[in-house]
């Protein structure tokens, strides 16, 4: 999926302002929290690295979740 595709699944809270951030480059990514990471520079966004950094990790405690299951299966 591409850089904006993933970030349209981000929780609406957290879509508009990852929107915002974009720098409009539409790569492709292997998950969420990867399109995230690559999407904007998160320390020169308004709401800073912190901010990202916080959201970026409990998506990848999703995405583990998700695969644990999966791998189980």
């Amino acid at each position: 999926m591409r850089t904006k595709e993933w970030l349209n699944k981000l929780p609406q809270s957290y879509r508009s302002k990852a929107l915002e951030n974009w720098n409009g480059v539409d790569s492709s990514h292997i998950n969420l929290p990867i399109a995230l990471a690559c999407a904007f520079d998160w320390e020169k966004s308004p709401q800073g690295r912190r901010y990202w950094n916080e959201i970026w990790n409990e998506l990848n405690k999703q995405e583990d979740v998700r695969k644990d299951t999966q791998e189980q299966q």
